[in-house]
């Protein structure tokens, strides 16, 4: 009888422990199908992107710097150094996800890091989505206030501008080749605004109390915040939005973000004049940007914190 009972309490427990091991596999299968992204150009955009998926995905990021690799651990799953082409290459053909983001006064920064991503994922191996964040200005200066929809035929007018068009242009040539593989975004923001608490003042602190053209203030800008272009970055996965894509909030005068967000911070508004200078060259030039991609899939954009009534025109 004893025998018997012992040999069933055995029993009892092996079988436990059979059935705990699909739940040990269970609660261990979100790590493993974890998707993984690639972050290159790990600067604010990219940190930004780091702590919106560091719950969700395997994050890893780049460098052409060997002595940030420690710093970066802090904050991403791997740190890969741009020249260390093997390494690149292998988290590249493993990675489901690519976000480049990239920025410098290095010469051609844009086609260098485009060629250094294409070339090492010759041969992929698996699908991969691409995001190249370039900028409105590959759509060249325009001065008279037109409204610009992804249909635009770019229009090259400096250095930096053809520069990323040529990056444009070698991710869509590597995505016609790999067409069954790949797909790309290439988003065009206007004016970036990062997520640090005062990047609205430091965008207009230059102006406050200075004198300013009245045509300068007439013209219009657009903003680009961090936010937003995450969330498009999001929408655009899930709803496998490709190609050229605008990402910006509703265009303002210049002169009436620039109010508004002098009174937000309580410095000088600037002085609108009608002073002899020249804006035609301007950064930014003066166009509205329209985000017809985005807005025909039902995407909703967000309201930034300088929407306040400007009781003060």
């Amino acid at each position: 009888m004893y025998i018997f009972l012992i040999i069933l309490i055995m029993l009892i427990r092996y079988t436990q422990f059979i059935l705990l091991i699909p739940l040990c596999i269970g609660y261990m299968m979100p790590s493993m199908n974890m998707q993984k992204l690639l972050i290159v150009g790990y600067g604010n955009l990219g940190a930004d992107v780091g702590n919106r998926f560091k719950n969700t995905m395997h994050i890893s990021a780049t460098t052409t710097n060997a002595t940030r690799i420690s710093s970066l651990k802090e904050h991403v799953d791997d740190v890969i150094l741009m020249s260390d082409t093997h390494k690149l290459r292998q988290t590249l053909y493993d990675t489901d996800n690519i976000f480049i983001s990239v920025a410098g006064p290095t010469k051609n920064i844009y086609t260098n890091n485009a060629n250094i991503i294409t070339r090492a994922l010759e041969n992929i191996r698996k699908p991969v989505h691409i995001t190249f964040i370039s900028s409105a200005s590959a759509y060249g200066l325009i001065t008279n206030g037109s409204e610009i929809d992804e249909s635009y035929e770019p229009v090259v007018i400096n250095k930096r501008a053809w520069d990323l068009v040529r990056a444009e242009n070698i991710f869509f040539d590597f995505q016609k080749k790999n067409k069954d593989m790949v797909k790309l975004c290439v988003f065009r923001p206007q004016v970036l605004l990062s997520s640090n608490p005062d990047a609205l003042l430091n965008m207009v602190s230059w102006a406050s109390g200075r004198q300013l053209s009245e045509k300068f203030g007439n013209t219009y800008m657009g903003i680009s915040s961090h936010e937003e272009i995450i969330n498009a970055y999001q929408w655009c996965m899930v709803h496998n939005i490709e190609g050229i894509i605008n990402v910006n909030s509703e265009p303002i005068l210049r002169k009436t973000f620039f109010n508004i967000v002098c009174d937000k911070y309580n410095i000088p508004r600037p002085i609108w004049t009608d002073i002899n200078e020249d804006y035609s060259t301007m950064p930014g030039g003066n166009k509205i940007l329209v985000c017809k991609k985005l807005l025909d899939s039902g995407y909703k954009f967000m309201e930034l914190d300088y929407r306040v009534s400007d009781s003060k025109k």
